[in-house]
């Protein structure tokens, strides 16, 4: 069986992949069950405070593997927490479509159809940024060093070496990561982990991005706005407010 499951993860497509996963995980919790423990993902289980429960489930699995022998795969999984959980072997482009539309259906409730495509067209930015950066991997392998490596793809993109490439923003960075992260947070409160740690917890740019204004000229404004008669065929109440339309006296009346 363990053997089945590692040529369809190699060979098979994602669906076949998804439930040859989804069975091995299934397996691994009633095989757990049988022992008289809950399954556990191997990190929580280590992290644990109760070490005794931890010891028992190793001497269940010394005493099924008999003496000298090596116990075997499936009881491994089951009492130590080694089957993967299919719902994190998620693509994150198969997660954001989920997001769309079931996950984030409050946040899109109220608005209009064009503030929900743009609303959806900022974070699919955000997640085609990632996946063509870092590649179209499952939630679960999304890992610190993974946020690190992306982090670092975004500070030089801020400083570019280049002196032709535009810097992006730190707001623009802080965005796009964010949207990343909150698909992540999202997603794995939808499926009720517990146990999710944010691999991009503490990623913010503090840096201000200081926005540039086009600089307007005096002769500019004497030639496109200080004009005599330029305001002359406007109602009486809005000459009143134009220092160009000869009509200042009315404003002292």
């Amino acid at each position: 069986m363990a053997l089945a499951v590692e040529l369809a993860e190699e060979n098979a497509n994602g669906s076949t992949v998804r439930a040859a996963l989804e069975h091995r995980y299934k397996s691994a919790i009633s095989r757990a069950m049988a022992y008289g423990f809950s399954y556990k993902p191997a990190e929580p289980l280590a992290e644990t405070r109760s070490i005794a429960e931890l010891m028992d489930r190793i001497k269940t699995l010394e005493v099924q593997s008999g003496a000298g022998g090596d116990p075997n795969r499936a009881d491994s999984e089951a009492l130590l927490g080694g089957a993967p959980d299919p719902a994190a072997r998620i693509p994150v482009s198969e997660a954001f479509e989920l997001y769309v539309s079931k996950i984030a259906f409050d946040d899109q409730y109220n608005k209009s159809e064009a503030q929900r495509r743009s609303w959806e067209k900022t974070k699919r930015t955000s997640i085609t940024y990632f996946i063509e950066q870092m590649g179209d991997l499952p939630l679960s392998d999304i890992t610190r060093d993974k946020a690190l490596e992306y982090r670092d793809w975004w500070v030089e993109r801020m400083q570019p070496q280049d002196g032709d490439q535009k810097p992006v923003t730190p707001n623009t960075a802080n965005r796009h990561i964010g949207n990343v992260r909150s698909l992540l947070q999202r997603y794995y409160k939808h499926i009720g982990a517990a146990d999710f740690e944010d691999p991009f917890r503490d990623f913010y740019f503090s840096g201000k991005s200081e926005a540039k204004r086009a600089s307007i000229t005096d002769d500019w404004v004497r030639s496109r706005i200080l004009v005599p008669g330029l305001f002359d065929g406007l109602r009486v109440e809005l000459r009143v407010l134009c220092p160009s339309s000869g009509n200042l006296r009315l404003q002292a009346a």
